[in-house]
Formats: structure tokens, sequence, C-alpha cells
């Protein structure tokens, strides 16, 4: 069975960042299409009711040009596809990205 995606949440972190170094060398191994994505949600309820709409818009493009950036940088390594910034709590945003 040949997996043709794999989905890697990033947070930017030094363990994602490791997480995405190994999911590169699986990608490699099984010709598989790397996706990127990265939740720009709060830790706090309370806090994402005070996110403006250009808050959440300067967020979104700070994370896809630092998604850019990592996949640009591994792009020897693997095949990359989408990259996806999701709003919204961590959970959520993966299995919306993971759903698409």
């Amino acid at each position: 069975m040949k997996t043709a995606n794999i989905l890697v949440p990033v947070d930017f972190s030094a363990h994602s960042e490791r997480a995405l170094d190994y999911a590169c060398s699986m990608a490699e191994k099984l010709g598989s299409k790397l996706h990127l994505v990265h939740a720009i949600g709060a830790g706090l309820p309370e806090l994402s009711a005070v996110l403006t709409d250009s808050m959440v818009a300067t967020l979104r493009e700070g994370s896809m040009a630092e998604l850019a950036k990592i996949a640009t940088a591994r792009a020897p390594l693997a095949s990359f596809g989408k990259l996806m910034v999701e709003p919204g709590d961590a959970r959520d945003g993966i299995l919306a990205a993971a759903k698409s």
C-alpha cells in the first residue's frame, strides 16, 4: 500500500522541526508528498475573542511565510504539497487540514 500524502502539523518548535525531518525521510522512502499545517489559535479561549481580523491576518501571513521557509529549506529532501494555516484550536485545525 502506497502512502500518497503525509500531513505534518508544525508549531515551529524544535520538536516539530525534528518531527518534520523524520517525515521528510519517510516521504522520500514512501514516495509521498508532505503537506504542512499550522494552527493559529490562542491557548486561551478568552484571548481568541479579542483578536481582531487584522491581527489574525497578520498572524496567518507570518505563519504562512514561516511554513514556506521551512519547506523551502527541506525541498531537496522531500516533495511538498499544500502549506496550510488554520484558524482556531490546533486539534480542530489539524482535523480540518486532514479532511481537505
